[in-house]
């Protein structure tokens, strides 16, 4: 049986916490409406009393993580795609790199001796 301490009733776990501060950082660029709930299944990391929607943060072995990160593209973003090149898909790869450098940045501030092995990011919708 494990016992918990009182200090961690409650305390949020590495991935909540990871998530937090990713999905905190990501809705501040411009490019994006907001996070994006998922297409055909919830995409959240739930902790004690919250979820963090649009945010999926896994331990995938000791101290190393993974995290999935679901946005809506501002339609502006979407066209600035299309201007950019016909197809639009070296913008939206650049966006999805520019994604994964702010999580990056984001996770560095709580992440301990963790890592953030890899992160995954999808294009829900457009807004």
């Amino acid at each position: 049986m494990t016992q918990l301490h009182s200090s961690e009733i409650g305390a949020p776990s590495a991935e909540v916490r990871f998530a937090r501060e990713i999905a905190r950082a990501v809705v501040q660029m411009p490019e994006f409406a907001s996070l994006g709930p998922g297409r055909f299944v919830q995409a959240a990391t739930y902790g004690p009393g919250e979820r963090i929607t649009g945010v999926v943060v896994q331990q995938s072995a000791p101290e190393v993580f993974t995290a999935e990160i679901h946005v809506v593209l501002t339609e502006a973003a979407l066209q600035q795609a299309f201007i950019q090149q016909p197809i639009g898909s070296a913008y939206l790869l650049q966006l999805a790199d520019a994604v994964r450098k702010v999580a990056h940045q984001a996770a560095s501030r709580v992440a301990g001796t963790a890592t953030l092995a890899q992160i995954d990011v999808a294009f829900d919708d457009v807004a």
